[in-house]
C-alpha cells in the first residue's frame, strides 16, 4: 500500500572549491560548465513535484556555497516555491565563501537555516584537514548571516586529529561556542580507506582518546545551555534540526541529486555517486525495506535520539511489543546503564548514545 508522500527533501551540489583530505562524500572540484549541466538536471528533477509539498529542505554537499550566486540563484528559487510557509530551510556552506552578498541571497530565497563546517579552529589544523579558511573566517561568516537575518546557524567541530591533545579540543571548543551558534554537530576525524590521509598512513585517534575529548566537547556545551538530542547533535532550546530529525525518526524523505539517499513508499535508494551516470539515470541502487530489516533501521535511527522512541510506536508499526520481541538484551543494557526502558519509552543514556554500536549489535543478536 502506497504511504503518505514524503515531506522533507535533500538536495546535493556535489562542487567544492578544493577537496579536503578526509572527506567521502560524492563531490566535484567545481567547474561551471559541469554546474550548469548539473543544475539543469536538478531542475528538471524539481518539477515533478507541486508548489508547498515539504516541511523541511537540506540542500547539502559538496559545498553547496562553493557556487557562484549567478547559478545559485536560479536554483534556490527553483526550490523554495515546493516549501511550505514556515518550512525549515538549510543550506550547507563553507565559511569563507559567505559575505555581505552570499548571505542576503540566502535569505532573499527563503533559507532559514544555514550549517557552517568550522572544523576547527587552529590554523596549522585547518591545513592539515585541507580547509581553506582562517580561523577568523567562521565568526565573519556567522555576522553575515546574521546581519541578513539568518539567526539559525549551525557549526561543526572536528576533534581526534593526529596528536591533538586535550587542551588544543578545549580551545576549538570554547572558540565554537564563543561564535553562539544554536546548534553544533561534532565528529571524530575518520580516515576511510582511499581518501588522502589514509594513503599518507594516518590512522584514527584510540577509543579512550575519543571518549575523553567528547567527554570535554559534551561539558562545554551544557555549561552553554546545549542540549545533546542525538549522537553527534547538540542545540539550544528550539533549534533542533528538524530535517535531520525526518531521518533519525525513521521517516520517508526524497533525495535529489548525485549520490543523494531517499526513502520512499517503504524502498530506499541511493542515486549514482558518479558524475555521468547519474545525469543519465543511471545506476540508482534500491532496497525494499520489510521484515527484520524495517526493524534494524528503526532502531539504528530511533536510537540515534536521545529521546528515542515511544513503546507504542514500535508496537503499532510492527505489531509487537518492544519488550516482548526484545526483552532480554533491553533488560542487560539496561543494567549496563545504556538504554531506558521506563514511562513507555526505549532511550539511549548519554553513555549508551557514545556506545550506540554495543546497543544495536546486541538488539540486532536478538532479532
Amino acid at each position: 500500500m502506497k504511504t503518505a508522500k514524503p515531506l522533507s527533501i535533500y538536495v546535493h551540489l556535489p562542487f567544492c572549491a578544493s577537496l579536503c583530505a578526509y572527506c567521502s562524500f560524492p563531490r566535484l572540484v567545481y567547474r561551471e560548465e559541469w554546474a550548469e549541466l548539473y543544475l539543469r538536471k536538478i531542475e528538471s528533477d524539481l518539477e515533478a513535484f507541486e508548489p508547498g509539498s515539504f516541511l523541511t529542505a537540506y540542500v547539502g554537499g559538496g559545498t553547496p556555497s562553493a557556487l557562484p550566486n549567478g547559478l545559485l540563484a536560479p536554483f534556490l528559487s527553483k526550490l523554495r516555491p515546493l516549501l511550505k510557509e514556515g518550512a525549515e530551510f538549510s543550506f550547507e556552506a563553507n565559511p569563507e565563501d559567505i559575505d555581505g552578498e552570499k548571505a542576503a541571497l540566502l535569505s532573499s530565497c527563503g533559507v532559514s537555516r544555514v550549517s557552517m563546517g568550522m572544523e576547527t579552529s587552529r590554523e596549522e589544523a585547518l591545513a592539515f584537514l585541507g580547509r581553506r579558511a582562517d580561523p577568523k573566517a567562521t565568526a565573519k561568516a556567522v555576522e553575515c548571516l546574521r546581519s541578513a537575518g539568518i539567526e539559525n546557524v549551525s557549526l561543526d567541530l572536528i576533534y581526534g586529529l593526529p596528536g591533538e591533545t586535550l587542551d588544543e579540543v578545549r580551545s576549538d571548543i570554547e572558540a565554537l561556542l564563543a561564535i553562539r551558534p544554536s546548534h553544533f554537530s561534532t565528529y571524530s576525524l575518520e580516515i576511510n580507506p582511499g581518501s588522502r590521509l589514509s594513503a599518507r598512513g594516518y590512522e584514527e585517534a584510540p577509543d579512550d582518546v575519543l571518549s575523553e575529548q567528547l567527554e570535554l566537547i559534551k561539558e562545554e556545551g551544557r555549561k552553554r545551555g546545549f542540549r545533546r538530542y542525538e549522537v553527534s547533535s547538540f542545540a539550544l532550546p528550539g533549534f533542533e534540526c528538524v530535517h535531520n530529525k525526518t531521518y533519525w525518526k525513521d521517516e520517508e524523505y526524497v533525495g535529489i541529486g548525485m549520490g543523494a539517499a531517499g526513502y520512499e513508499n517503504g524502498i530506499r535508494y541511493r542515486n549514482s555517486p558518479f558524475f555521468v551516470p547519474f545525469l543519465e539515470g543511471k545506476g540508482r541502487e534500491e532496497e525494499k525495506v520489510e521484515g527484520n530489516s524495517a526493524i534494524e533501521y528503526y532502531l539504528l535511527t530511533n536510537l540515534r535520539l536521545s529521546d528515542g522512541f515511544l513503546a507504542s510506536d514500535f508496537e503499532a508499526k510492527f505489531g509487537v511489543p518492544f519488550l516482548e520481541r526484545f526483552g532480554k538484551a533491553a533488560d542487560a543494557l539496561a543494567k549496563a546503564g545504556l538504554l531506558e526502558t521506563g514511562k513507555g519509552r526505549v532511550a539511549p543514556t548519554d553513555r549508551g548514545l557514545d556506545l550506540l554500536d554495543r546497543i544495536l549489535l546486541e538488539l540486532y543478536n536478538s532479532l
